[in-house]
């Protein structure tokens, strides 16, 4: 709910038309491609979560055959087909979980530890799956990129 909020906010800003498709349960998912696939979005961004996680394969193969580039909030999704993502970095979280836990083990309180935010990204490309769907991506932003799928 957070992270849509935020893309609502991001869209207001950019006078951009922001459209959801909520997928509750897997047997969702085919209403909102059929959905999807009458609207004709521009881009579909997937938030990940549990369910989107389990079939993120079966999200970025349907961008890639209806040609709509597909972009998740979790790294690893162009290794399955997602055109791109951007996202904190999972193992900068890890590292300072542990270093946070290690405190509680050491004896501080829970209660006064910090609240953090990632301070580190990952942004990803798949370039294979950009030639797929016919699209050109400048090189000023692959060079930008953490992680290149050709």
């Amino acid at each position: 709910a957070l992270d849509f909020k935020r893309l609502e906010t991001a869209a207001r800003a950019t006078d951009v038309t922001l459209q959801s498709y909520q997928v509750r349960a897997a047997g969702d998912l085919k209403a909102a491609f059929s959905r999807i696939e009458q609207d004709r979005p521009d881009v579909l961004i997937t938030l990940v979560e549990t369910l989107t996680f389990v079939h993120r394969k079966q999200i970025a193969d349907f961008g890639v055959t209806r040609r709509i580039p597909t972009g998740f909030n979790l790294w690893n999704h162009v290794d399955v087909g997602a055109l791109m993502s951007f996202s904190p970095d999972t193992r900068a979280i890890h590292r300072r979980a542990g270093a946070l836990a290690g405190k509680v083990l050491k004896g501080a309180r829970p209660a006064e530890l910090p609240v953090e935010r990632p301070t580190t990204f990952h942004f990803a490309i798949n370039l294979k799956t950009a030639h797929e769907i016919g699209l050109s991506i400048p090189q000023a932003l692959v060079l930008r990129a953490d992680q290149v799928v050709q």
